[in-house]
């Protein structure tokens, strides 16, 4: 009978998770394919066919140069049943999203048995969990992940990543047998296969730590004694698979030198990245695609350093006696250590970045609602009140937010309000304008990124897009080779340089250009449209001898 009750109460707070997510984020739905979401669906030939040997190519990681062999595999399945359309990739994000708020509530299920007294209240920790569930299904910085279709490895990753940790947790709590570790394994299997979605995952093995160190009475005899084990097998897939995409960042040049150029400019950066990101956890305002995260002076460290102590302060004190929000803490620095920038990658800071860390927030919040319950009747109804109405809040600036999706123009300028000193802005901005015909607004766009980064690669990428569009391929090319000179590796910049030999005409420099660039990323825009467009025309233009040298010389 228990059984049965317990099996309505998940079944019911499943469809209000699922409920709430698409009432929230179901505007998505009608939106359409954005900015990179092209690159990786509607021009990447890997994904469209579905087969063991094209599934098998994804992870050898030579089709697309991110290694996130599981997210492109959820774009070929996607793509099997919806082709170019792309409501079907929005309701998978959708419908991931929604799985994750699920997965919350079965954790704070197990996470609140342990700290609720018995009585009244560990009764009803099931609404207590369902609460928590809600305010990280709802929380405003999860539209960037939910909304854009590129970052599905976050809402795919997160799936693996809570699924296994909640398999962990059962794992601790009913202690195994040592012949029979399901739980352990699920959880192990879910950590791969998070890591192969998303590099972030990574930390999984510093979440199942942070659970020992908080809740280390509630694991069983039986599993106490093996935890060494365990966590070397988890730092065994940890190394694994970290290698692999440290390779792969150190081919792709996304790992950048030091923030500043210095130690200490590095490190105050790092200090206001973390102060950047609780701040926008805690209030999650004025979200935009692009963030102006600039290296750090001695008095923005400071504050930043006093922030973090602060929280790792709180941490220790309520570590004996709230559990569950000395958790919640824990948990925020454990999801946010992958995005703090120790290694400096290319972009400083994103909403999507955030994704896990929510469960943090959502967890303080729920231990601060059952503090206030703990006070009497007054106490539960003020409780109520607020995260009513924390959770109202959540789902107007969600709802608000995940509309300005619908339209690139209306994104990008959102995002120039909040950073109008990014380069990455600008350049969007001008090339949203020059897709409406807005000729004038993407000139004035792009020579405002120029003006900014005079030796930013991006703003000369955006500058060659724009007289490629006017077929002003002279200036193209020489917009290009500027660029070239910043970031000799940026593929767009070759890609971009092909595209403007062939408007001139000189066949031959476009075609090594091409080549080059399709061993580096066969699948890269429309690579092979364009060579063999390339190479039929410079056959109506030279000797067949000339021509089969220059096609000999290339393959």
């Amino acid at each position: 009978m228990e059984r049965k009750l317990a099996a309505g109460k998940f079944f019911l707070a499943a469809v209000l998770m699922f409920a709430l997510a698409f009432l929230v984020f179901g505007d998505t739905l009608g939106h359409g394919f954005f900015d990179r979401d092209k690159n990786l669906i509607l021009e990447n030939p890997s994904i469209k066919t579905l087969s063991v040997k094209s599934a098998t190519g994804l992870f050898r990681g030579k089709d697309y140069l991110d290694f996130l062999p599981l997210r492109m595999l959820s774009y070929a399945i996607d793509y099997s049943w919806t082709g170019k359309n792309p409501r079907g990739y929005h309701l998978t994000n959708l419908i991931l999203h929604s799985a994750n708020g699920v997965i919350i509530y079965l954790i704070a299920v197990l996470l609140l048995s342990a700290v609720v007294p018995r009585g009244a209240w560990r009764a009803r920790r099931r609404i207590a969990a369902a609460v928590c569930a809600a305010l990280f299904v709802a929380h405003p910085v999860h539209v960037e992940p939910v909304a854009w279709i590129a970052c599905r490895k976050e809402v795919l990753s997160s799936f693996f990543y809570l699924f296994g940790f909640y398999f962990f947790m059962r794992h601790r709590v009913k202690g195994e047998p040592v012949g029979f570790r399901s739980g352990y394994i699920i959880s192990l299997v879910s950590f791969i296969a998070a890591m192969l979605s998303c590099p972030s995952a990574v930390n999984f093995i510093f979440a199942v730590a942070l659970f020992d160190i908080v809740f280390p009475d509630t694991a069983r005899k039986t599993v106490r004694r093996h935890r060494i084990q365990e966590y070397l097998v988890y730092l065994a897939a940890f190394g694994i698979v970290f290698t692999i995409y440290i390779l792969f960042a150190i081919k792709l040049k996304m790992i950048t030198g030091l923030y500043g150029g210095s130690v200490g400019a590095h490190i105050a950066t790092v200090l206001g990245i973390a102060k950047f990101n609780i701040g926008k956890l805690l209030f999650p305002a004025g979200l935009s695609l692009v963030y102006d995260i600039r290296p750090g002076g001695f008095s923005g460290a400071a504050v930043s350093a006093a922030v973090v102590a602060a929280a790792i302060l709180l941490f220790v004190l309520f570590l004996k006696r709230r559990p569950l929000m000395s958790f919640g803490i824990g948990w925020i620095f454990v999801a946010l250590l992958p995005y703090m920038n120790i290694f400096p990658f290319n972009t400083a800071a994103a909403d999507r970045f955030e994704y896990v860390a929510v469960f943090g927030i959502a967890l303080l919040a729920t231990g601060i609602g059952l503090w206030m319950a703990e006070r009497g009747k007054a106490g539960k109804a003020m409780a109520g009140v607020l995260m009513f109405l924390l959770l109202g809040a959540y789902c107007r600036v969600s709802y608000g937010y995940a509309s300005c999706w619908a339209s690139e123009t209306v994104l990008w300028e959102r995002a120039v309000k909040i950073a109008p000193g990014t380069v990455r802005s600008r350049v969007g901005l001008g090339l949203a304008y020059l897709k409406t015909g807005k000729t004038n607004e993407a000139h004035r766009e792009i020579i405002q990124a120029l003006r900014i980064g005079p030796e930013d690669p991006d703003a000369y990428a955006g500058a060659t897009r724009l007289f490629i569009d006017e077929k002003r391929y002279s200036d193209a090319l020489l917009s290009a080779k500027k660029g070239l000179k910043f970031d000799s590796d940026r593929i767009e910049l070759h890609y971009l340089t092909g595209l403007s030999y062939l408007g001139l005409g000189r066949y031959e420099q476009a075609l090594k250009v091409f080549s080059a660039v399709r061993k580096v990323d066969p699948s890269y825009g429309d690579i092979n449209f364009y060579m063999e467009k390339t190479t039929t025309e410079l056959g109506k233009v030279v000797p067949y001898e000339r021509f089969k040298e220059i096609i000999d010389g290339i393959k």
